[in-house]
């Protein structure tokens, strides 16, 4: 997606093509205007460098294709060198919020095209034992760039608001004092005297508009008119999109005229009726664009709760996708679909191979003429050793009928091999090894997760419940799944 050029710099524009090139013909100017929007037209190189204590590692640049979606892409992808030094570029064409991922360890980073940073990047050191998937993200620190402070704004404003809320989170929320708020303001004019981009205002902007609504300075009717309707809408910056998703947030679910019988009618109808539901609102009724993409957060929603046909939300998507005036809702659209069909019921799942406790490879695509139970575990962790020795007794009496296999990660893949030979554990326990973006590709969040695979390796369930969470329920119910 790009921000669109407004109608009078589009004129702009075409009166200096002409006055500059008197031969040229609309079809030229039309081109000249194409190439201007077009998503790489100003595309440039970001350039990122440094050191970190990951040597050896797959590093990747991944963005979000949007703030509704969160469909993500990676745009660039290399390796740190044994001493863990790196150095890659990525096009970017325009100022994003990106993750920096080592391994499966993420970080934040702000950043602008065709700028250069170079960076320190470590592991956070966690001061208690934590589970594999709740790290702390990784610890960025910029040695040195040319954004003009841009990034480091950023994480300013974030500690400046992070520890006033700290100081005064009570009362705050109880609506006390709401002249702190103009205390905050203050006190971010003085940090950021000179903005390194609009970007920076627009983040401070909505920051604080959330801020009012939270603590009830200022109405929700007042803050979507004074910070929403008919105002520039702000695809890529997360303090607009936050904002917009706490004010929108089960709006079309929690109309009061409207029973969710009613709603689902007004969806099969398609996207000129949802329109006209939506139109019901007096303030969104004047602002089509911000209508829109109102729309698009609660579909999201709905996609998401399961209450809803997909397949009719899917239908206004689509029409969405193909038929909106504005660029970026078509994308937006777009990439709702795509986001709804990852690990999608008998959409493919993630292929592997992987070595056995045993030494014997593994390939999922040898296990296709009958469903799998897919378990990832990891050592220390007395709740996968229990769901395991609860698996074992499900697998007495499935194992004619499911094929079972149980994923760790190499650090703990001898620890685990040694508790499966103790306990007579006896399918096959495999070693993720090098192909640990296999956690990410299962969306694994935390350990134990339980997978279900139909015959052919498509997705049956994802997660699923444990062994004593009715895991055997779902494992006779997809039997009959054909």
């Amino acid at each position: 997606m790009t921000r669109q050029f407004p109608l009078s710099m589009i004129k702009d524009i075409r009166k200096f093509v002409i006055m500059t090139f008197p031969a040229a013909s609309n079809i030229l100017v039309i081109i000249f205007i194409f190439l201007l929007n077009s998503p790489f037209s100003f595309a440039q190189k970001v350039k990122i460098s440094g050191q970190s204590n990951y040597g050896g590692t797959l590093i990747r640049l991944i963005v979000q294709d949007d703030l509704i979606s969160f469909h993500e892409s990676t745009i660039a992808i290399s390796m740190s060198d044994d001493e863990g030094r790196f150095s890659f570029e990525a096009p970017l064409d325009r100022v994003r919020n990106a993750s920096i991922a080592f391994g499966i360890d993420r970080g934040e980073l702000f950043i602008m095209p065709g700028k250069r940073y170079e960076l320190f990047v470590s592991a956070r050191e966690p001061e208690e034992p934590e589970s594999f998937f709740e790290k702390e993200p990784l610890h960025i620190e910029v040695i040195s760039t040319d954004d003009r402070g841009f990034m480091k704004q950023i994480h300013e404003i974030n500690l400046v608001y992070n520890t006033f809320l700290l100081q005064y989170f009570n009362v705050l929320y109880r609506g006390i004092r709401h002249d702190l708020i103009d205390s905050l303001k203050t006190e971010l004019s003085l940090r950021i005297v000179e903005p390194a981009h609009d970007y920076v205002n627009e983040y401070i902007t909505y920051k604080l508009a959330a801020l009012e609504l939270a603590s009830r300075n200022r109405s929700p009717q007042f803050i979507i008119e004074n910070y929403f309707i008919n105002k520039e809408v702000l695809y890529d910056n997360i303090e607009y999109m936050s904002l917009a998703k706490e004010l929108y947030s089960g709006f079309l679910r929690t109309m009061r005229s409207v029973s969710q019988a009613d709603l689902q009618q007004i969806i099969n109808s398609g996207y000129q009726a949802l329109d006209s539901l939506m139109k019901t609102d007096l303030q969104l009724r004047h602002d089509s664009r911000f209508r829109d993409l109102v729309t698009m957060l609660n579909l999201h929603d709905l996609f998401v709760s399961r209450l809803f046909e997909p397949a009719s939300i899917e239908r206004v998507l689509s029409y969405i996708a193909e038929k909106s005036l504005y660029s970026e809702h078509r994308a937006i659209a777009a990439n709702l679909i795509k986001q709804s069909k990852i690990l999608a019921f008998g959409t493919p799942a993630p292929l592997f191979k992987l070595d056995s406790s045993i030494g014997e490879p593994v390939d999922l695509r040898d296990l296709k003429d009958k469903p799998v139970v897919i378990s990832f575990i990891t050592k220390d962790c007395i709740i996968c050793e229990n769901a395991m020795l609860d698996l074992e007794s499900i697998w007495q009496r499935y194992q004619d009928r499911y094929y079972f296999v149980t994923l760790s990660t190499a650090d703990s893949f001898d620890e685990v091999s040694l508790f499966f030979d103790n306990n007579g554990l006896s399918w096959p326990l495999l070693n993720i090894s090098q192909h640990i973006l296999l956690l990410e590709h299962y969306q694994v969040r935390t350990f134990p997760e339980f997978v279900i695979l139909l015959p052919g390796n498509a997705v049956g369930m994802i997660p699923a419940p444990g062994p004593d969470r009715h895991l055997e329920y779902h494992m006779n119910r997809l039997l009959s799944v054909e």
